[in-house]
This record gives structure tokens, C-alpha cells and sequence, in this order.
């Protein structure tokens, strides 16, 4: 995974920790989620364009489309 920029990357942290312990989910897998989302905001430019769809997290968490650039650009848009 190559970052590209960072902005954002702490929002998309943030947001997918509260998400997931929202969730009820445990600490640790709430981590995770938000390791994953800042993650994968740093794949692209600019903010708000950065955070990642449902969609791309998820595939991130299963494994699939390691770098969020293997992916169609439409996983990554915002609906």
C-alpha cells in the first residue's frame, strides 16, 4: 500500500473506531477497523475524496484490493 496523502487519514481513524465501538464490537477489532480506514484514506488525495465507501473497507478487512488503487474508482466514491 503506497500513502499519498495523509489528509484525513486521523477523521477516517476516528470515525471507523467510534463506528465499531458503536457497534459493540471489541477493542481490538475496533482498532482494527480504524487502522483499516485511515489506511485506506491515505491512498488518496485530497479529504473528503479519501474516505473510504463501505464497500472498499470491507473488501480491505477481507483481503481483497489490498491497496485501495487495485479497485474501481467507483468502490472508493462516496454514494
Amino acid at each position: 500500500m503506497t500513502a499519498v496523502d495523509e489528509t484525513a487519514s486521523g477523521d477516517a481513524f476516528n470515525g471507523a473506531l467510534a463506528a465499531a465501538m458503536d457497534a459493540g464490537l471489541p477493542w481490538d477489532e475496533a482498532l482494527r477497523w480504524g487502522r483499516a480506514a485511515g489506511a485506506l484514506a491515505a491512498t488518496v488525495a485530497g479529504a473528503q475524496p479519501s474516505l473510504p465507501t463501505r464497500a472498499a473497507f470491507d473488501g480491505f478487512l477481507a483481503g481483497r484490493g489490498e491497496d485501495g488503487h487495485d479497485m474501481p474508482r467507483d468502490a472508493r466514491e462516496r454514494p
